[in-house]
């Protein structure tokens, strides 16, 4: 299985309407992983959580490393091509997000099989494996529009996991549910995940949730230098 590493690395955003900083000093991202990233509004999660997902490289780093299922270490910092960059997070990356853009013009069945067309790993058994343990096999091939909130929410949990990548990013996925629904959903993401070996990152405002499933706490801490910016720390270790 892949493994992410990072050591060091700075993002810096010099755009018109925000200038930001974020550092991480370690992170490593191994199958069976559980990590959430924790942090108010505008402290930089999301920015954290693009560059995890290869969607942008980091401003330096001293390490910045995706190590393949074969064993090879493939430096990202070499990576320059935004062709190349998306053909890795097509093969090792699965998205959850807050509003996930599932297609109305496909049935659930294609919108869950979805991942597997971009990344050219066509299963479709294990689709249909994935919509029995999402309850959701019966309305295969109905169209999104008629699930509710909280099934649509898992088919996107469905649709990540269906070309069984390595690494499930997770930005704020149960923002729109209730307590109940939030927990269900978690434990079922965690359990699709752990059963394919994938690592699981979430972004989350929830201070019990991932403790509750076993996560690994990751905050986001304020640093002071000549623009707003954070610091990612496992929750044990201090900023400074």
């Amino acid at each position: 299985m892949a493994e992410l590493r990072i050591q060091n690395a700075v993002k810096v955003l010099m755009e018109p309407h925000r200038q930001f900083r974020l550092e991480i000093r370690e992170l490593k991202l191994s199958p069976g992983d559980r990590i959430a990233i924790l942090g108010p509004t505008g402290s930089g999660k999301t920015t954290a959580m693009d560059l995890l997902a290869l969607a942008g490289l980091p401003t330096s780093a001293d390490l910045f490393e995706l190590r393949d299922e074969r064993g090879g270490v493939l430096d990202l910092r070499n990576i320059r091509s935004d062709s190349a960059l998306a053909k890795l997070r097509a093969r090792h990356f699965g998205y959850v997000l807050q509003s996930n853009p599932l297609f109305s013009f496909m049935t659930i069945r294609e919108n869950c099989g979805l991942s597997q067309m971009v990344s050219g790993r066509v299963d479709r058994p294990f689709v249909d494996q994935l919509l029995g343990a999402l309850d959701l096999a019966d309305a295969s091939e109905s169209r999104v529009s008629t699930l509710s909130v909280g099934q649509r929410q898992k088919l996107a949990v469905g649709r990540a996991l269906a070309h069984r990548p390595q690494f499930v990013l997770c930005d704020e996925p149960t923002a729109a549910l209730d307590s109940g629904s939030a927990d269900a959903l978690i434990a079922m993401l965690v359990r699709l995940a752990g059963a394919a070996g994938s690592c699981v990152v979430i972004i989350t405002h929830d201070q019990a949730l991932p403790r509750k499933h076993g996560f690994d706490i990751y905050r986001m801490h304020p640093i002071t230098t000549t623009m707003r910016g954070s610091r990612l720390l496992p929750e044990k270790m201090r900023s400074s």
